[in-house]
């Protein structure tokens, strides 16, 4: 859509980042998780809880999208309360 809308150069960019955002961001994610629930149940090591995460959040998203919104649904309900 980018590319549609934008141009190459808009289809370029957000090919990068969505690289990004599932290298970086979704790592740096898993390490904090993996950080705050090695603290809450400390029986696993946090490389583990890390490894659990990155597997929640991958298989979440190789499901469907409509679990993964379903997903995300959840989670946002529960931070809010």
């Amino acid at each position: 859509y980018a590319r549609v809308g934008l141009g190459d150069w808009a289809a370029y960019l957000v090919g990068w980042l969505y690289w990004y955002f599932w290298v970086g961001v979704l790592a740096y994610e898993a390490v904090l998780g993996g950080e705050t629930l090695h603290t809450w149940l400390p029986a696993l090591p946090s490389w583990a809880w890390s490894l659990i995460l990155i597997a929640i959040f991958v298989g979440t998203n190789v499901i469907s999208v409509r679990t993964f919104g379903e997903v995300e649904f959840w989670l946002a309900s529960i931070k809010v309360v």
